[in-house]
């Protein structure tokens, strides 16, 4: 079970916005543009976006950054039920356990994730490997 959270926390943290928005997620990842996202793509995605929510550049991300990140990204739609805070995703993959997530690791959870996606085992995610993870990463909140 608590496995399960951690997978969960793990997808949410990086593969945010949610199931709505996988297909735009997908096409600014694919940056090759051949319809899937290579490790490299995700890694370098998952680099930029650690980037772009690290707000006040000190190289670790709060759960205050992560919210408004997620606020500018989404804007201020309501949240769904199941969505995990920050602190609960930020916990998840906290490996040294200070409170907020270094790059190495927000590098590790989205590698992490990416096997975890792949579900052939290709190396590469499909937009339908992408909206399964995002889905499962839903439905194992409610468990």
């Amino acid at each position: 079970m608590k496995r399960n959270a951690l997978h969960a926390a793990i997808g949410a943290l990086l593969l945010v916005p949610a199931l709505a928005m996988a297909d735009d997620k997908m096409k600014k990842m694919d940056t090759n543009g051949d319809g899937s996202v290579s490790a490299a793509e995700h890694t370098a995605g998952a680099t930029k976006m650690f980037g772009e929510m690290d707000a006040n550049g000190d190289g670790s991300v709060t759960a205050a950054e992560m919210d408004a990140h997620k606020a500018k990204m989404k804007g201020d739609k309501a949240k769904g039920g199941r969505e995990m805070s920050s602190a609960e995703k930020i916990r998840a993959i906290d490996t040294n356990g200070d409170g907020a997530l270094s790059a190495a690791e927000h590098s590790a959870g989205a590698q992490k994730k990416f096997g975890e996606m792949d579900a052939n085992g290709d190396g590469n995610l499909t937009a339908a490997e992408m909206k399964a993870g995002h889905e499962a990463m839903k439905t194992t909140k409610d468990r």
